[in-house]
């Protein structure tokens, strides 16, 4: 039998019990640790932080309600192993105080080891979708605050610099340097945060119109650029498609900010059930496109957009804007 990688510990005081619950354990190919008491249980679930813990009710020393409640006295309870109670009977009150303590079934002696190692399973399986659950929202609260917040602050302090960008000829040749060394490295760090962000996220669901809300609300806040927003969805979106409309989104107003100097922005949404249509259009100085053809912004844009079998079209010319549409 292959070895897995979960560890059960087994917290009984009758060493019939213990050894028989080992020996079953072990022959399905789980890694069994033992203790006699809640007092050893205690320590052995510090030290070796199993993956599910089988233990007596009734126990010398400390039995295992105690056990579990000094458990939920020192450790966060998402830590805690799950526990599965033996006992010989069932009280109505004893099962009270035992779910009371968070735990996650009891199991009747005499047991059979089918309905042993059924429970056991069930019990490790629903801990690991709990798991991962809990990754999942925290990569999604570790990519919305590096996208969401730093990238904005990042954004804004790249506002700050190149609003004195006209004023730095007083400067001394070495602050000047200075001055643009920490413009390029502060580039360098948006660029950077965007794709650990890109790399970290998963795709929860998204409120589009939310997210671009919040977006435009803090540009408008840090600078001196108005922001429109019209949204016309009449048709719900799939959360991949709406995920890589708001990276298009980001990485445009982004662009806009840190090249085109534009004094407004506006973005224009509109989707039914022939499909959708954005529009990000800013009345900046525009650009060259044969020059920035291959610029990586630009190249992120396009990548997404072929994710999602949309089709890009960007239009600019020197001081009159920029349009950028996207139409899937």
């Amino acid at each position: 039998m292959c070895k897995t990688k979960e560890t059960i510990l087994v917290v009984e005081d009758d060493s019939e019990i213990r050894e028989s619950l080992k020996e079953i354990l072990k022959l399905k190919g789980y890694q069994v640790q033992t203790a006699n008491n809640g007092e050893e249980g205690l320590s052995t679930i510090v030290r070796e932080n199993p993956t599910l813990v089988i233990c007596d009710v009734n126990m010398p020393i400390m039995g295992g309600f105690e056990l579990l409640k000094k458990l939920n006295d020192s450790m966060k309870k998402e830590v805690i192993p799950p526990f599965l109670f033996l006992t010989a009977r069932v009280a109505s009150s004893d099962m009270r105080t035992g779910m009371t303590l968070g735990a996650d079934d009891y199991i009747t002696k005499p047991f059979s080891a089918l309905d042993l190692l059924t429970n056991v399973a069930l019990k490790i399986n629903k801990r690991k979708k709990i798991q991962l659950l809990a990754i999942s929202e925290e990569q999604n609260r570790i990519s919305d605050e590096l996208h969401d917040s730093i990238q904005q602050l990042l954004a804004a302090a790249q506002i700050g610099f190149s609003s004195i960008e006209g004023n730095i000829s007083f400067l001394d040749h070495n602050t000047e340097e200075m001055y643009s060394r920490s413009i390029k490295y502060l580039k360098e760090a948006s660029v950077e945060v965007r794709n650990i962000s890109h790399d970290i996220s998963v795709k929860e669901e998204i409120n589009l119109e939310d997210k671009i809300n919040n977006l435009l609300q803090q540009l408008n806040e840090a600078s001196k650029i108005e922001t429109n927003f019209i949204c016309q969805e009449n048709k719900i979106l799939e959360n991949t498609v709406k995920f890589e409309l708001l990276r298009i989104i980001q990485e445009a107003v982004s662009n806009i900010i840190k090249h085109a100097k534009a004094k407004s922005i506006t973005v224009y949404i509109e989707s039914n059930n022939n499909g959708g249509k954005i529009e990000i259009t800013d009345n900046g100085k525009g650009f060259n496109l044969n020059n920035h053809i291959k610029g990586r912004g630009l190249e992120s844009m396009r990548q997404r957009a072929k994710k999602i079998k949309a089709s890009l079209n960007i239009i600019s010319s020197s001081n009159e804007g920029t349009s950028i549409s996207l139409d899937w």
